[in-house]
Parts: C-alpha cells; structure tokens; sequence
C-alpha cells in the first residue's frame, strides 16, 4: 500500500489552534483543509487511488510527532480524495498553524519508501526506491543510475528554499556511506522465489575443476537475474575439517546467511574469491555430510512458494564415521544423521559427483580410507540399477559430473510482480547549518518511457533530524534463565535485500544478561546474535537468533530469548549415529535397548527446550557414539565373516557326515590315502607319520552321530532363551547336519509343523495383530524404497502368519522381483516400529534371513537354512557374548554418564576449550586409548585374515599338522567355550576323518575373527570416562 505523508511544521508559537488550508498547486501538491474534526483533501495531479494518508507535525524540539487518524487507515478515492477524521483533543495539543509541506505525485513515476539512516562525517545518509512504469502499467526496466538525476534542496519552515537543488552523486569513494556498495540498485523480480546453497569442494584434487565450476555459478546468477528469479544464494567452501568452511556472506555483513538479488555484485565477487580456492590435498573425503546439514540451519525463508535448493559438488566420497580419518578434528556425521537433518523441511538436495567408483576412489590415500572388504560403508556400492552410490544418492538427486548449471531447472516464465530501483547516498548538505524546522526535499527524474522528449519527476521531503535514544536488550535462553556468557548482538539496517551492520553491543557487565545500545536512531532494525552458523565448530557453544525491531521516540526496552545454536543438526548427528546402532547385528539387534533409551532422552530434551549445558551433553554423547558405531563397523564386517565362516563349517560338517555313512562297512582302515594325498599336494613332511593313523568305520560313525553332533547341537541350544524355539533350532541343527530330505518344502513342512503345533494360534494371531495397516503406514523407509517392494515383503510375512512356513515358499516366488534389493531396509524398518517379543527378535529375523536368501538367489535350497542357522549361531554363540552384549553395557553407560554430565568450567571459552582437548584426546593421542589407534588395529587384523583366508598360505606356514595345527586349534576352541572339550583324546584318530582340511582353516578363522571382536569391545572400553566424565 502506498503511504502518503502530509508533514505538518510548527510556523509560530501560540496558545490558540489557528484552522488553515492548504491549495494545491500545479506541480502536483497535496491540497488539504484543516479542521477541529476533520482534514479533507486531495492529489491535484496524478491522483492516487487507495493510497494511505498519514499526517505529522513538529514540536517545538524538532521532533516529528505523527496525528494520529480517528477513521484509520485513511485512503485516497479514485479522485485522489481523502478524509483524515481527527479527534479534537489531538489537534489542541498542536499550538501552532498548520501547514502542508508539497509532495509532487506520479502514477509512473512512484517512491515506494525512504529514509534518514544515519550520519556520516556530519552529513545525513539516506536511501530511497522507486518505480517506473509506463502509460500502459508495464514494468520499465534496466535503467541506470545514469538515467535518472537526483537533487536536494533545503527548505525553511515557510518552504521556501534555502540551500540548492544540488546533485546526488554516487561516487563516494566510502561506499559505506553508500549502503556499503555503488549506492545504486534495481531489483526486479518474478514470483519465482528460489534459496539457493552451494556447497564446493575446496580440496587440492579439485583444482583443476575449479575454474570451471565457477565460470558455471557464475552463469547461474546471470541466469538467475536475466530472468529475474527472486533468489537469495550462499556458499560453503567445503573443507576436511568440521568448522573450517569458508561461509559467503559472512556474518560480518548479514545476520542472514544469504546474498539477494541486490547483492548479484557480491555474489560474483565471492565465487572469484578465497571462498572457492583450492588448497592443499592433506586428505581426500570432505566433510560434505556436515556441510549438508549445516545448510539446514542457514535462514532459509519460510514461505511455501519458495524453492528451497543445496547443491553440493565434490569428487570424493564424504568423511563420515565409519572411515579411518581420525585426526584432531574430524567428523562424527553418517548418512543416517543427514538424512533425518532433511526429513520433511522440504530442500531439493543435488549432488554433482563423478559417476564411477573408479573416478570417486582414484585419489592419494583412498585406499587406506575405506576397503569395500574391511569398511564398506565408507565408501561406494553398486545400485541394482548399476550406478554407484558414493555416499549421497540415498540423500539427493545426481547431477552430472562436471557441474552444469542448466541442470537446476528455473522456470523463469512467470510475469514479473515488482521492480524497484534503489538508491543510498551522502548528502552534500552539513547537517550543522541546518535548523531542525527545515526540511529536506530530494527530487527523482528520469525520461519519460512513453516519450523520449519528456521527463518524470517525483519528490519526497525529509527532516534532517536524526533522533537517536535508548535500546536496552534483556537476553534469556529457551528455559526462561538469563544468559550470562559472553554474546555480542549485532544491529543490523535493512534496505531491500541489502543489510548494515549498523552497531553491536557486549553483554553488559554490571546487569547480567541485559546489552544496552546508546545513540541508536529511531528506526527498523534487525537484531541478530554474531555468533551463528558462521562460527560451527563441534566444539563451539554458541546462541543464534535475529529479529526485527522498531526502536520508537522515547526507546525501549525489550526481552531477547536466544536459541541454543544448531540444535537440529545435533540431535541429527546424535539421532543418526543411534539409528544405526540401533540396527547393528544381524539377526539379533543388540544395541536396540539402549538406542530405545537414547532416542527418548533426545526427545525429551528437544521438547524441554536445550540449554547449553544440555547441548555439551549431546555433543560428548555424539562424539562418543562416534566411537561406538566406528568399531561397530569393523564388527560387523568380522561378523559377517564369522556368519560365513560357520556356514562353511555347517557345510563341510555335513559333507563329512555324509561322506562317512557311505563308507564300506567292510573297511578296516579309511581315509589315510585321501588324507596322505591332501598333505603331498601341499608339499608336507609329516605325510608319512599321519599315514598311520587309522580309525574304524564303526568307530567314526559313532564318534560322529553319538558325540560330536550331539554336543555341538546342546551348545547351541543351550544359549538359547527357554521356550518353544528351541526345539524348533534343535530340530533343525539335526536336520542339517545328520538329516536326510529331498527338496526344501520337505524341509520347511518338516520346520513349519514343529513351530505351529506349538504354538500356531499365538505365532499366527501375534503375527497378524502386529502386521498392521497402521504400522505399515508409519514405517520409516528410506527414499528410494518403492512401494511394490513394501507390499511384497508385506504380503511374504501375511503368507507366513496365514500358512505357517509351507505359505512362504510360494508367496516368495510371486513376490521376488518386486522385492529385490530393500529386502533388509524394510524388514528393519518394520522391526524399528515393533516392541521386543517372539514377532520383532525372532520370527521377523528369521524371516528376513530366508527371504533375502531366497530373493536374492531367486530360488530357495539347502543353504538358505544353513545360512539362517549360521547367522543365528554366530550371533548368540560368538557375538553377542563377545562383543553384542559387554559393548551394549557400555554403551547404557555412556548414556547414563551423558544425561548426568555436569562441566566444572563455567566460562564458554573455558568449555570450548575442554571439549576441543577431550574431542582431540579421544581421536588420536598418542597412545593405545584412541580412535586413530582403533582403526589402525582393526585395519591391520581385517588385512592379515586376508592371508588366512587362504588354506595353502595357513599350512604352508606349519610344520606339522597334527601337533601345530590340530590339537592346539581344538585346545583354543575348547577354552573359548566350543563343545571340543570331550574330543581331546580321541583327537588325532578323529583327524584322519577330516578330509577336507578347509574345515581347519576355517576355525581358524573363527577363532581369529573371535578375539578381533573381544578386542574390538576393549578398544572402546575407554570412551566413556574421557569423553563424559569431567
């Protein structure tokens, strides 16, 4: 709405209310009669239509006193007409005749706003906008400041000139006085409204694409502009260090970290400047995952039409926890943590990165970062649709490598909403030698764009009087408490898309919590808290906030609640790194307990409101499961060997059996030539003495289904919790290892009748209670899970619940192809929405296991129970035990240390400083108590199981098979727990039966891998009392 002002001078001083008028003139004046009730008027030359009318006048100090209208908000008619009603008792407070100061009106040409900002070297600096069009309502566009002529002219209280008109330059060679640029801007735009991040990699390696990457976001905003997309746009420098990225704009310049449409020229600047240089290759993976989520926290604007985009550009793989980067400052993000940063805020996330694992992994170092064998998870995957993923596909949209620009679609096709040009100048005119009752009158005229031979003019007038007072600001966090860190707030002014630091304030010493800003000018303002997105470290405590004040006549004083800073993206980083924890193990989620506890603790403190104590708390909590989920990792990939491990065992077991049932009961010595033979073909010397050993076939036989299965089947399931699996596991460990069946329904019948005819009705009605519409609606599924892959998986588990076991089998290969590759993301995102019992620890478990067997094979045999015994095996016997449980202990306690925590430092300076040496301490310190040293070891033992790996390479290395390897080996099963105890005696005739001398290697394996965990579990052991004990 336009506004009008009708600006009333004191001419005398009297006691008496003296009515006059005022006439229009044919300069276009503002025509008015005054009156005790009443001020009609109107626009003589260019009427205004709906324009608002508001009326002032001067006390005897100077100051512009605004009349307030008793029929607010007065607007003018089509005419140009108004009536101002005023109260009586409002106009006998003025003593003095009134009158109206003339305002020259144009429908094309139109000032919008003006004002007096501020003083610089005793001159006033104002600003102004305006906007032109032509007869026929259209925008006119791309003039310059050389089209248009600016004049002052002073006035006394009689309007008569005093001083000029001179010309408004804009050449001063302090552009802080010029809005801190050239003093003159146009913003023209759509209602194609767009925030924009850039996040590049700044590393050594892409030096050579830099040049290009910045010709292309140099077209963008060209693009942006010519089609006047109302766009705001960032930079993160991306660096390999959390907290080391060069920000544009800093926040020296905005407390919003966004350039506009009126700061294209900083824009361009900035993308040739530091923040886009290249440096160094000290190490490849930037933090891209932190970057992301530190874009989330940027003040993106909240209105629905306003496209809100992050682009990230890099040609490596983001650092995240799972890598071996464990320097002093390092990250402790995952792809989960990202991912929930951008759950439902609504950004557009694009990534430009080279399309192959080759082009992405080819850098220094790489290979000691991330092994697709030692920590996959660092690294890059194949897609079933052939494409990798190199850490952001499951978080955004591909772009092409290199970067183009034309790939972020603008429409640019919708009709422009607003054009203004804008103006900021040093007046040429002392404000020494001008009296407070004059004014000012600023004159704008630019041709005619309906007529080349004619000229537009528009004034407004101004009094040069810069009333300054008191701003005292009272600071308090979201629990209501005064703050008394440090904080400097910043005020800034604001003209258009454009802002000014215009003064900051410290905490005031002798009033806690409250800052108090002396001389400011009456005006619009925004407050912001200089400590902000630009100052994220993980070390860091800081207070963000900002909001827009207006400082009246008189002052004020106002309460300031502060946010803690970067509270999403914490409770993010925390979140995540639980949710993965959350999901560690294979059949059997061990960590799932403790992530239950810590999400709810993370929710309750998002709802209470978190100060900074509490966000110290996150950050140690975070920064400590960064640990966890690092080791975590490594374990889970030796489980993963140990699982494979077994089921190789489980196999080479059978075939043993097998092989010795066949044998000729006429025999008397057996297997000694097939035994000499394995031996020759690796070259050992022993052959002749293991010749000798001989056993009977009716002793082997014996051994083997009286001894050794039976033990090996009660260990098993004695671990086992009491209840009706267990005979169900028992069943099966008989049938795979001394059972005989000709095809896998004969197998599943023989399954399914045992556990439904314990228990069919519970299994069946607990299923199908639990498997619901609404817990199908509330799973929480990653992006690019399709719903034909939900529904399939739904309709595999409803199979089951309805037919047992002899359901699956059939509603499997309907539903296979559909299934493909989310098998496991849906069957842990069903567990996550489940409560602990036989449904989410068992049958869903086993489920998955048979189902991503048999999907992934499209065909069901044998092996897919072998697999399932062997994942259930190594879970409850080796990992849970070794690893599982004692880590899941620690990891209740880190929780308990952390909601506990309480600093002994007070001062912020003093905390960041502590946390910075703990963080430091617990990544790499020196000694064996460090994450850096973890990796290391971890590293090295995944690598030396490479060589084990090989049988050849494991005998080769052993002089004697029966003294060195055997009788050890089975000593060493025997102490750790394995049913090899009773086979010590009997050991070396129990050897000859052991063909297939894998199986050796083999346990081998297992027990390696075994003591990797136990040590795994140790090497975190040191955690908690650094990181969350004071």
């Amino acid at each position: 709405m336009r506004t009008i002002a009708l600006i009333f001078s004191v001419l005398l001083t009297a006691f008496t209310l003296i009515t006059c008028g005022g006439g229009g003139d044919s300069d276009g004046d503002i025509s008015s009669s005054t009156s005790m009730s009443a001020i009609n008027g109107s626009a003589v030359k260019g009427p205004i239509d709906g324009a608002e009318i508001k009326l002032y006048y001067f006390d005897d100090t100077g100051s512009e006193v605004e009349i307030p209208a008793a029929n607010a908000p007065v607007l003018t008619d089509s005419t140009g007409a108004f009536n101002f009603a005023v109260n009586g008792t409002d106009l006998t407070e003025i003593t003095s005749p009134i009158t109206s100061i003339p305002l020259a009106v144009n429908e094309d040409l139109n000032i919008n706003d003006y004002n007096l900002w501020d003083r610089g070297a005793g001159r006033d600096l104002v600003w102004a906008s305006l906007s032109l069009k032509d007869a026929a309502g259209n925008w006119v566009l791309g003039r310059t400041v050389d089209d248009f002529e600016l004049t002052e002219t002073v006035l006394d209280a009689n309007g008569a000139v005093v001083a000029g008109p001179t010309h408004i330059t804009f050449s001063d060679p302090d552009t802080y006085y010029q809005f801190d640029g050239p003093g003159f801007w146009e913003r023209t735009v759509t209602d194609e409204k767009l925030d924009i991040v850039f996040i590049v990699d700044t590393s050594g390696t892409m030096s050579d694409e830099m040049p290009d990457i910045r010709s292309e976001l140099h077209e963008f905003v060209d693009r942006l502009q010519a089609q006047h997309v109302d766009f705001r746009f960032a930079i993160i420098g991306d660096d390999c260090v959390p907290g080391s990225q060069d920000i544009f704009p800093s926040d020296d310049n905005t407390p919003f970290p966004f350039s506009g449409v009126m700061e294209a020229t900083e824009i361009h600047a900035a993308i040739d400047d530091y923040y886009l240089t290249t440096a160094g290759e000290w190490w490849e993976p930037n933090t891209g995952y932190d970057s992301l989520m530190l874009a989330t926290t940027f003040d993106w604007r909240t209105d629905p039409d306003v496209r809100k985009v992050i682009v990230l550009i890099t040609d490596t793989v983001p650092q995240s926890v799972y890598g071996t980067f464990w320097y002093l400052d390092s990250t402790a993000a995952n792809r989960t943590a990202v991912e929930l940063a951008l759950k439902d805020k609504g950004f557009e996330v694009y990534y430009s990165q080279p399309a192959t694992k080759a082009e992405v992994m080819d850098h220094p170092d790489m290979d000691r970062y991330t092994d697709e064998d030692f920590n996959p998870k660092a690294g890059c995957t194949q897609l079933s649709s052939g494409e990798w993923d190199c850490g952001f596909a499951s978080v955004g949209n591909r772009l092409d490598w290199p970067f183009d620009q034309d790939q972020i679609a603008v429409s640019g096709s919708t009709p422009i909403v607003d054009s203004q040009y804008y103006f900021a100048w040093r007046s040429s005119i002392s404000d020494s030698s001008t009296p407070s009752n004059h004014t000012v009158r600023i004159t704008i005229s630019t041709p005619d764009p309906d007529n080349a031979s004619a000229t537009l003019e528009q004034s407004f007038d101004y009094v040069p009087v810069l009333e300054t007072t008191d701003l005292y600001v009272n600071l308090s966090n979201v629990l209501g408490a005064t703050i008394t860190e440090d904080v400097t707030i910043d005020v800034f002014y604001n003209m258009g898309d454009r802002t000014h630091k215009f003064d900051w304030g410290y905490q005031n010493t002798t009033t806690p919590g409250e800052i108090h800003y002396n001389l400011l000018p009456v005006g619009d303002y925004t407050l912001s808290v200089s400590y902000g997105w630009g100052d994220y470290e993980y070390e860091v405590l800081y207070y963000e906030g900002h909001t827009p004040i207006t400082v009246p006549s008189g002052g004020m004083t106002i309460g300031f609640e502060l946010a803690t800073g970067a509270v999403d993206i914490e409770l993010a980083k925390a979140r995540g790194l639980v949710k993965d924890l959350k999901y560690w193990g294979v059949t059997d989620k061990h960590f799932a307990g403790f992530a239950e506890d810590a999400e709810s603790w993370l929710d309750d403190l998002e709802q209470n409101g978190i100060d900074w104590t509490d966000m110290e708390r996150i950050k140690r909590f975070y920064v400590a499961m960064s640990g966890y989920v690092n080791a975590s990792g490594y374990a889970e990939v030796e489980a993963e060997r140990l699982t494979e491990d077994f089921e190789q065992i489980l196999l080479k077991f059978r075939d043993i059996i097998e092989r010795v049932r066949g044998l000729n009961e006429d025999s008397t010595v057996v297997l000694g030539i097939s035994l000499t033979e394995a031996i020759a073909r690796l070259d050992l010397v022993a052959s002749g003495e293991i010749i000798g050993a001989k056993v009977s076939v009716e002793a082997l036989k014996t051994f083997a289904e009286e001894k050794l299965v039976p033990l090996l089947i009660d260990e098993v399931i004695k671990l086992i919790p009491a209840g009706q699996y267990q005979s169900l596991l028992s069943t099966m460990v008989d049938t795979l290892i001394l059972g005989h069946w000709d095809d896998w329904p004969e197998l599943l019948e023989t399954i399914g009748d045992l556990a439904l005819n314990q228990a069919l009705d519970d299994i069946r009605a607990q299923v199908l209670s639990e498997i619901t519409d609404e817990l199908f609606d509330a799973i929480d599924l990653p992006g690019n899970v399709p719903d034909p892959a939900l529904e399939a998986i739904r309709q595999i588990i409803e199979a089951f619940a309805n037919n047992g076991y002899d359901g699956i089998s059939q509603s499997i290969e309907a539903n296979a192809n559909q299934a493909g590759e989310w098998v496991d993301d849906i069957f842990f995102a069903i567990q996550d929405e489940l409560a602990a019992g036989p449904v989410r620890d068992f049958v869903l478990p086993m489920l998955q296991l048979i189902v991503r067997s048999a999907v992934l094979q499209q065909e069901i045999d044998d092996d897919v129970v072998i697999r399932v015994l062997a994942h259930f095996f190594t879970q409850q016997v080796i990992v849970k035990p070794y690893f599982g449980s004692p880590v899941a202990g620690q990891l209740d306690d880190a929780l308990t240390k952390a909601q506990t925590f309480v600093p002994t430092s007070t001062s912020d300076g003093d905390r960041r400083v502590d946390m910075h040496n703990d963080f430091a301490d617990f990544r790499t310190r020196g000694d064996p108590d460090d994450m850096d040293t973890l990796n290391d070891d971890a590293w090295d033992a995944l690598s030396q199981q490479d060589l084990i790996d090989d049988m050849a390479t494991v005998l080769d290395t052993l002089s004697n098979i029966v003294d060195t390897i055997l009788y050890p080996l089975f000593g060493g099963l025997c102490s750790s727990g394995y049913p090899t105890c009773a086979m010590m005696d009997d050991l070396r005739n129990f050897t000859a039966a052991l063909d297939a001398i894998g199986l050796m290697t083999k346990v081998v394996e297992m027990i390696m891998k075994t003591e990797d965990l136990v040590e795994l579990k140790d090497d975190v052991a040191f955690i908690n009392n650094l990181l969350l004990v004071e």
